[in-house]
């Protein structure tokens, strides 16, 4: 069956979640994991993108994102063709770093922003990972903790 046309709604947050190529650990790299965030970093510094919440597994990314200048698809193309490039420089990759296409699903209302926040900080455990989410270094989770965390977030209230 194919995947419904998606749907472009300015001024909203997404859940996306975009694979690496052939869902290899690519982002169990530090570097590769420092660069894909260091280019979701420069969109968020060019304000393209705000970023409630994102964790970085070793085979793909969950991120809740506020598209602010183009829309969804436009943005991820970015990010993903960024942080190619910067994993290029930084880790010495040499092959493809994402799968084609991205899964998203709009975020329509506080409760399910906050339940998709509480996925995302807890799918390292899930994974098996890690016993708590805040051992885990590449999620937001450690900024809605307070703490110095790998990419800062435009944190939202979800209540």
């Amino acid at each position: 069956m194919a995947r419904p046309p998606r749907v472009d709604a300015p001024g909203s947050w997404f859940f996306v979640t975009t694979v690496t190529h052939g869902r290899r650990a690519f982002l169990a790299r530090p570097s590769a994991a420092r660069a894909v965030l260091e280019a979701l970093g420069e969109l968020r510094t060019e304000e393209r993108v705000l970023v409630a919440a994102y964790v970085l597994m070793p085979d793909h990314v969950h991120a809740i994102l506020l598209p602010t200048r183009a829309n969804l698809s436009d943005l991820m193309r970015r990010w993903k063709s960024l942080s190619w490039h910067r994993c290029r420089e930084a880790a010495g990759l040499r092959t493809r770093l994402w799968q084609e296409g991205f899964f998203d699903r709009g975020i329509r209302s506080p409760r399910q922003l906050a339940a998709q926040i509480d996925y995302i900080h807890l799918n390292p455990i899930r994974a098996g990972l890690v016993d708590g989410a805040e051992q885990w270094p590449w999620s937001s989770i450690h900024a809605y903790l307070g703490r110095p965390a790998p990419l800062e977030v435009d944190q939202v209230d979800g209540d």
